[in-house]
């Protein structure tokens, strides 16, 4: 076998994107769909784009800002859905429930938060996205838009020579913790009132039984 698709090496780690046989005299094929998008337009582009989201260029530049933006919640996200479960704090899921309970109030780590109601939250955090989302939608440079620096940088990474080695480090690692954000979700959907560390834990105890079967095969089969 020949690998002879940098895209497919930067996405897989190993192999090519198109494969040959020796010997066989076919032609190389596509190992994923391609679509329209060219490789190394933008950071961690890989071409792969098999809904054809990036041929409206307008378009893309739209789906690649919301892309890192939603990546930056997630790796917050993620590390805030873990830590508190692993430091005896309860899960993620069971912390949301005093939004529901009429008068009750957030608290951070067992402490109560000053000012912790639901309408205080609400309001507060409605002026203060309000406020980002203006200064972002008022820049018509989309690099800016994505990475603007300034007090948004303060350990100065952006006046680094590897700038684009670090902007790389951050959409794979964002990528990753969309899909672990959306796998949190989906086992709190699937396992009402639990975290994903007592999943684990569940899972491990009894690693043959306690898998994702449970939910996709009836108990009657298994």
């Amino acid at each position: 076998m020949e690998s002879g698709d940098d895209g497919y090496d930067e996405l897989f780690g190993v192999g090519g994107g198109r494969r040959r046989m020796r010997g066989v005299g076919m032609r190389s094929v596509p190992a994923f769909p391609m679509g329209k998008i060219k490789l190394g337009q933008a950071t961690g582009d890989f071409g792969f784009d098999p809904l054809g989201l990036g041929e409206v260029p307008e378009n893309l530049e739209r789906f690649k800002e919301s892309e890192l933006i939603h990546a930056r919640w997630a790796m917050l996200a993620v590390p805030g859905v873990l830590i508190p479960e692993a430091l005896g704090y309860g899960n993620w899921v069971s912390a949301q429930k005093w939004a529901a309970t009429p008068g009750g109030q957030a608290t951070y780590l067992g402490n109560p938060v000053p000012w912790g109601t639901l309408p205080v939250i609400l309001a507060v955090e409605f002026i203060a996205i309000a406020f980002a989302e203006s200064q972002r939608n008022g820049e018509s440079d989309p690099e800016k838009r994505k990475y603007p620096g300034g007090a948004f940088d303060p350990m100065g990474f952006s006046k680094g020579a590897n700038l684009e080695e670090l902007k790389l480090k951050e959409i794979k690692n964002g990528r990753l913790a969309l899909v672990a954000f959306l796998g949190f979700a989906i086992q709190a959907i699937a396992y009402p009132g639990t975290g994903p560390l007592e999943n684990l834990k569940t899972h491990l105890a009894d690693p043959w039984h306690n898998t994702i079967a449970n939910i996709l095969i009836p108990r009657s089969v298994l």
